[in-house]
């Protein structure tokens, strides 16, 4: 396949992720057609596990169909970004004496989260097909 296709369906793929879960978060604030007046959005697993559900698949999907290696490239970024994030915000904390960000979910110690994990991950598919496409 063509390595641009491949990178704009899987930009079209994430941002059709995110329009669905939006989508369905607009209806669920709506009560009887009325939008509600104080639509507090607090944090779920389930929400953020939808939300990532689409990219996720679109990156197994593509492991069969395009190359093994995306798959490769999101298990490599997961792990290494993740620990990035945690050596500078514990560097960041060690040196200046406060949190450079907080994570009030699933906390890895205070400098990063076990959410950001696939979204490292997101990151990393991402740049491999950047980089199919330059090369």
């Amino acid at each position: 396949m063509n390595p641009y296709f491949d990178l704009i369906i899987f930009l079209g793929i994430v941002v059709l992720g995110v329009g669905i879960e939006s989508f369905l978060s607009k209806i669920y604030f709506k009560k009887d057609g009325i939008e509600k007046k104080h639509r507090v959005v607090h944090f779920k697993l389930s929400r953020y596990l939808f939300l990532l559900s689409v990219p996720v698949l679109a990156v197994l999907v593509m492991s069969l169909t395009v190359s093994v290696s995306i798959l490769k490239y999101f298990l490599i970024f997961a792990v290494l970004g993740t620990v990035l994030e945690y050596c500078i915000g514990f560097s960041y904390q060690t040196v200046v004496g406060q949190r450079l960000w907080v994570y009030n979910k699933y906390s890895i110690a205070g400098h990063t989260s076990l959410l950001s994990v696939p979204l490292w991950g997101l990151c990393g598919a991402l740049i491999y097909l950047l980089s199919k496409t330059v090369s």
